[in-house]
């Protein structure tokens, strides 16, 4: 898009820096007159309606292989989405927010790591074997035809066959491909490795998979590991837990009163209830 639009790339940042600043005063309901020569010109604009939410329109600006963009992030007090998960990429999220919040300083803002967002390939498959077979093929014409051969990136140092891509890209891409398990393990990793946590993960959605297998993968994703992020698993596993640790002098309380009942009623009280002995009387 960059030379369609007549620019180049060095101008991008800078652009974005005071792009930025303007549509944030906008939004923040000030009337704005603001002249960048060569660019655009504003005379008392304003915007005609006010964000629906009293504290405004969330605003991300996206840093991964350079800390210029964290640090206009920082600077204008917004969001940032960081691809920094994949190990191939960039300084580290720990450097990403160190460097948005070293910005944000100079300029008298404070982050919250909440709007802190991590952006990773991941997809859920009943064992991690049938996760690469589902997707390798795909990934890997998507990363060396089309972001290599396409784009001219880098591509990846894998020289094996593409059926064995994925299985690659786990072990040295950052990928979370796997069972339920095992990409909630490789999230926890994720937010281990960001020193601090985030809030919120962003999918990329290729879709390398057949649409069955992606719903399948949806399912599986939102029925087994957003749980143990969003505080929905947080009781339920807390109560078994409780249950298990308490089990056995619950059963024994619920047995003496079955027995004291039995007896109550002129029955003969059984040596075990639920389980439990029953003394004699």
């Amino acid at each position: 898009d960059t030379p369609q639009l007549g620019l180049h790339p060095t101008q991008l940042r800078p652009r974005l820096d005071e792009g930025l600043g303007v549509i944030l005063r906008l939004l923040n309901g000030e009337e704005v007159t603001h002249e960048s020569p060569g660019w655009f010109a504003l005379k008392n604009a304003a915007c005609q309606l006010q964000p629906y939410h009293e504290e405004g329109i969330p605003v991300f600006v996206t840093a991964t292989s350079s800390p210029g963009s964290a640090r206009v992030a920082g600077k204008h007090g917004v969001g940032i989405l960081s691809g920094a998960s994949f190990k191939s990429l960039g300084p580290g999220l720990k450097s990403i927010w160190d460097t948005a919040s070293d910005a944000a300083a100079e300029h008298g803002h404070t982050l919250d790591r909440r709007d802190y967002r991590i952006m990773t390939r991941i997809y859920v498959a009943e064992s991690r074997e049938q996760a690469c077979r589902d997707i390798s093929v795909g990934l890997h014409e998507f990363d060396f035809e089309y972001f290599s051969g396409t784009l001219g990136r880098p591509a990846p140092s894998y020289e094996g066959r593409p059926e064995d891509y994925a299985d690659w890209c786990v072990d040295n891409g950052g990928a979370l491909f796997g069972t339920p398990e095992e990409v909630t393990a490789g999230l926890k990793n994720i937010w281990e490795s960001s020193s601090g946590g985030f809030g919120g993960i962003l999918l990329m959605g290729n879709e390398f998979a057949p649409p069955e297998r992606m719903r399948n993968h949806y399912e599986l994703l939102a029925r087994y590991v957003m749980p143990h992020f969003n505080g929905v698993y947080e009781r339920p596993a807390r109560s078994h837990a409780r249950a298990v640790d308490e089990r056995v002098a619950n059963n024994q309380g619920e047995a003496e009163a079955i027995a004291e009942a039995i007896r109550a009623a002129g029955g003969e009280v059984p040596d075990v209830i639920l389980g439990a002995p029953i003394k004699k009387r």
